[in-house]
């Protein structure tokens, strides 16, 4: 992927990587936001000559013309955290020009530069300002950002910046088909009753609290230990299983972790 191999192997075979808009679904959602008003953006990490190599097989060569705003190569999540300026793409070398960026005109691609120059240069989400106020409010409610990942694309923006995002996973109808089938939700149960035996045990088998006034077994044999180990055993299988019903790699898409899903 950081080598761009990757990129080449897609754009060299876009018919099995890529979906066209041969319905125009993408389009028309597209019209119908710039006829309400709305402004669009487009900010990839990737490089401009593969986002137009795809952007151009799903709506066309005029693609750009559908955007207010297109950064690519931006670096996410630097591009929320950072305080990098804009750099202009040649969109015809693909070349980087170095001259300011002082505003970000339609047509033209950009790359780099951060989610706060973004709203600097652009004056999206800031309201007008008050008699009260040197200059307008950031609102980052006003913006939404949607994205396929939910670390990279998500997390900052609605953290540092209060955007509003959401996430476009395909594997979410897998794992909603997943949820309701017989097999997912007699595991599941089978899951629950054993962690509840375990958490049951453990409790009885606990020593912060003298066993008199809690009702707790002191002292415990080596058997209750073995049967603990046993039950932990077991449901640690169980979950491999419900794991496994989802996806045989990995699990659900939506685990989470003490290093926020990484």
């Amino acid at each position: 992927h950081m080598s761009g191999d990757m990129h080449r192997a897609v754009l060299a075979d876009l018919d099995s990587f890529i979906e066209p808009d041969g319905m125009h679904n993408l389009r028309h959602v597209l019209h119908q936001l710039r006829a309400a008003g709305k402004k669009l953006m487009l900010v990839s990490n990737s490089p401009y000559w593969y986002v137009d190599g795809g952007m151009t097989y799903v709506l066309g060569k005029e693609w750009r013309a559908e955007f207010d705003v297109v950064v690519v190569s931006a670096g996410k999540p630097l591009f929320y955290t950072g305080q990098r300026p804009f750099r202009e793409v040649s969109t015809r070398t693909g070349r980087i020009k170095f001259k300011p960026i002082t505003s970000m005109c339609a047509g033209e691609v950009y790359c780099e530069g951060s989610i706060g120059e973004l709203m600097k240069l652009t004056g999206w989400g800031r309201r007008p300002k008050t008699d009260s106020e040197e200059g307008g409010c950031v609102d980052g409610s006003r913006i939404i950002y949607l994205g396929d990942s939910l670390f990279a694309d998500l997390v900052d923006a609605r953290r540092l910046y209060g955007w509003t995002t959401g996430a476009i996973i395909r594997e979410v109808g897998h794992e909603t088909h997943v949820h309701a089938t017989d097999a997912w939700q007699q595991t599941r149960k089978i899951l629950r009753v054993l962690t509840q035996c375990v958490e049951v045990c453990q409790a009885h088998m606990g020593v912060q609290l003298p066993a008199r006034s809690a009702g707790r077994q002191v002292p415990y044999s080596d058997q209750d230990k073995q049967l603990l180990d046993a039950l932990e055993e077991v449901a640690s299988d169980w979950r491999r299983r419900l794991d496994s019903l989802m996806n045989p790699n990995f699990g659900s898409i939506f685990h989470a972790s003490k290093d926020d899903g990484r």
